[in-house]
This record gives structure tokens, sequence and C-alpha cells, in this order.
């Protein structure tokens, strides 16, 4: 994925286009009281089963997927680094 973005392939322009045509996401919320460190709480863009545009990263070319009970993956397309977390008990406080 990450060499499809960054060497123009047909996938890789395909990711670019549903970057560019991603929404707001409602639910950008970073300072709230509730937020957490939930990725939707973080994300100023949604398009495509991806979240885009973090609060914090400006200028960089990040995307996150988020499943369910804590399982995130997130990826950085411009330094090729891939963070994958899981939780048994995002429930928490």
């Amino acid at each position: 994925m990450m060499k499809d973005y960054q060497n123009q392939t047909c996938v890789g322009k395909y990711l670019k286009e549903f970057q560019e045509q991603s929404k707001r996401w409602y639910q950008f919320a970073p300072h709230a009281d509730n937020s957490y460190l939930w990725a939707t709480r973080y994300a100023k863009r949604y398009g495509a089963q991806f979240y885009f545009d973090f609060h914090g990263t400006k200028n960089r070319n990040i995307l996150a997927i988020v499943g369910k009970n804590g399982q995130n993956i997130m990826i950085d397309l411009d330094d090729s680094r891939i963070v994958v977390t899981n939780s048994s008990a995002t429930g928490s406080d």
C-alpha cells in the first residue's frame, strides 16, 4: 500500500483520490473532556473507511483504520511506518 502510494501506481492514485474526496469528520474534538485517546476524536476527515488529517500532524499523509474493541491501524504513507494497536479493555477509564 505504501509503495503504491509513493510510486503513483493505479492503487496509489486511488488512495490519493479518496483522500482528496474525504469529508469533514463530525466527531473531531481533541480537547473535549471525553475524547480519551480514540483516533476517531483526533481525525478531522473521513472517507472510504479511513480517517485522515489528525490533530497535531499538519501536512502528513497518515491514515487510520479503527476496528472493534481497540483494534487500530495507523499508516504513515510518507515515512513508511505502520502502527498496530490492540486492546482487551477499551471500556475502562
